[in-house]
């Protein structure tokens, strides 16, 4: 049975007025909350919830509500089974304050069928697509990971404490999203296994006509794909290659980043051979393979592992894309939502179902969390040195044409966009074109892999195996001048190897912004403790509490109950 519970919480306390106290009788402080839980974006009824420590059960209404009343305040866990996952529960949790009402809501994914003994590997496959997909839409996990608890952006600590926890290195084994995240990608990994032994198992293909080594280099590809955004986040994950169906012997545990990276290697070369080209960016194929593998080398090449022999194997992965792709000449058109998967730069693309783009990103007045908030170095940087002041002019010129495409200089009111002359209030945009944000449109896919991000790591594998020689100055180059629409702003000639480097770091940043690069790259670089060092100086009351063993998470608390085994990273 494939169990996936793809969920997303935000907890809101709503203030109440202060009770009157009878006098002279000693009483426990109490409180109320509110549950409320949607399965699929409508509101689940006959949801049991229950709570850690213990106060009542109760079935959720038809507006998929339960209310708790005279509860005693403290920290508490709410869990939540639903019919259609029965053996398995979701969690939350919620503080109850004193005369207080707090609210969480819940929201939750149906989980995909049972498969019979012969299993449709198509419709498994297609159920892994959706799953991935699913954990790069704009409220989940992955587009956040690689811009929250970095340099240029830092988390609204208004709206959501998990998110801030996550930006201000402050997460434990313990924590819910921790948990959730591992338990989400190896539910995936789960699937992906059932598929690849299926296709080995003629009983379990039964009598399907398919081409059982092109489906096989698909389920690898993702797998890879999984493992290696496991192994970024967690750094010593499980790895996992079988289903075990004997619960009384149990699969000896093999768990450590270095073995990780040989299996995503592995399969990555099957897949490459065994892929087709290119036929549509939301299918796996021969050059996102290929994109991949040399990603992997580059943050193999880096830190922690420091294999710097993989500089050279990256660079001849990134090689052989140059005659496959190119730039496209507007930088806008790469994520729009009507020609983006058209795009000549796009190489590999995801699309889910739900995760509102309004809720955490887009301008004041748009974004209903406003989660991210951004450093002005970052602002300044994009609009090319210009400082600008505490009350903007407009219209605002600026050489580089990402600046608005990645930065809402507006706000939304009254159902109008007004240009927003502090620049304390501009809020992250890239996604979504300003003259969309009116209309009813949302977003509901997500670039991971493009030709840009392609150029700039060939420009820097390059540099590290040869210097700064044409062939990097050509690749970094062509990305500037698309930002500029000229060549004015190229790079200068005779840069040695750490200026160019230097150059590369940045040039990333502003490229690739809000597409979960940059926590990557600065740990591969060495370069994320300076980096927040510096962000922090600037920003004494968001202080990002980063300590040397805190690039990777801890491994969760329930993985080290059910497996003795299992090793904790170092440090947590």
């Amino acid at each position: 049975m494939f169990i996936r519970c793809l969920f997303y919480m935000c907890c809101v306390l709503l203030f109440l007025g202060c009770s009157d106290t009878e006098e002279d009788t000693p009483a426990l402080e109490k409180g109320s909350f509110q549950v409320q839980v949607f399965l699929d974006n409508e509101p689940y009824e006959n949801a049991m919830v229950t709570t850690k420590p213990t106060t009542s059960s109760l079935l959720t209404d038809s507006d998929g509500s339960a209310f708790f009343d005279n509860i005693v305040v403290g920290e508490y866990e709410v869990q939540v089974v639903i019919p259609e996952a029965p053996e398995d529960y979701f969690i939350s949790f919620i503080t109850v304050i004193k005369d207080d009402t707090a609210y969480t809501r819940l929201d939750l994914v149906s989980p995909p069928p049972i498969y019979p003994d012969e299993i449709d590997v198509t419709l498994v496959l297609a159920s892994v697509y959706e799953s991935v997909g699913q954990s790069y839409n704009f409220d989940g996990f992955s587009t956040l990971w690689g811009d929250i608890g970095t340099d240029f952006t830092y988390v609204n600590k208004q709206t959501n404490g998990e998110r801030t926890a996550l930006d201000t290195y402050r997460l434990s084994s313990q924590d819910r999203l921790v948990n959730q995240v591992y338990k989400d990608y190896y539910a995936i990994i789960l699937d992906i296994n059932t598929g690849l032994e299926c296709l080995k198992d003629p009983e379990c293909l039964g009598t399907q006509e398919i081409d059982t080594t092109r489906l096989e280099a698909e389920f690898k590809f993702l797998r890879a794909l999984t493992y290696f955004n496991l192994v970024k986040i967690y750094g010593n994950p499980i790895l996992v290659t079988t289903v075990n169906s004997d619960i009384e012997t149990p699969l000896p545990i093999v768990q450590g980043g270095e073995e990780v990276y040989q299996q995503i290697i592995e399969d990555l070369m099957f897949a490459k051979q065994y892929l087709p080209n290119i036929e549509s960016v939301f299918m796996a194929s021969k050059e996102a393979a290929t994109a991949l593998l040399g990603k992997v080398y580059m943050q193999m090449a880096g830190f922690p592992l420091l294999q710097t022999g993989k500089y050279s194997l990256a660079l001849e992965q990134f090689k052989k894309l140059q005659n496959w792709f190119s730039l496209e000449e507007n930088y806008s058109e790469v994520f729009s939502l009507d020609q983006g998967s058209q795009s000549t730069e796009n190489i590999l693309m995801f699309k889910f179902t739900s995760g509102l783009y309004g809720r955490n990103w887009g301008p004041l007045g748009f974004a209903g969390d406003d989660l991210l908030l951004l450093d002005r170095s970052f602002i300044t940087a994009s609009g090319a040195g210009e400082t600008f002041t505490d009350s903007v002019t407009f219209p605002i010129n600026v050489p580089d044409v990402r600046f608005h495409q990645n930065i809402a200089s507006f706000r939304i009111a009254s159902g109008q966009i007004e240009n927003e002359t502090d620049p304390n209030s501009w809020r992250p945009l890239k996604f979504m074109a300003k003259d969309n944000l009116l209309e009813s449109k949302n977003i509901n896919q997500v670039v991971l892999i493009r030709y840009a991000d392609v150029l700039l790591l060939l420009a820097e594998a390059e540099n590290n195996v040869n210097g700064p020689t044409a062939l990097a100055y050509e690749a970094f180059n062509s990305v500037r001048r698309r930002a500029h629409q000229n060549g004015d702003f190229d790079l200068p000639l005779g840069l040695n190897q750490q200026e160019f480097f230097d150059a590369i770091v940045e040039e990333r940043k502003l490229e690739l912004c809000f597409e979960g690069h940059r926590k990557d790259d600065l740990v591969r670089w060495q370069l994320l403790e300076n980096k927040l060092l510096e962000f922090n100086e600037q920003h004494p009351q968001d202080v990002k509490d980063f300590q040397s063993h805190k690039y990777i998470w801890p491994i969760p608390q329930n993985e080290l109950d059910v497996n003795p085994e299992v090793q904790q990273n170092p440090g947590y």
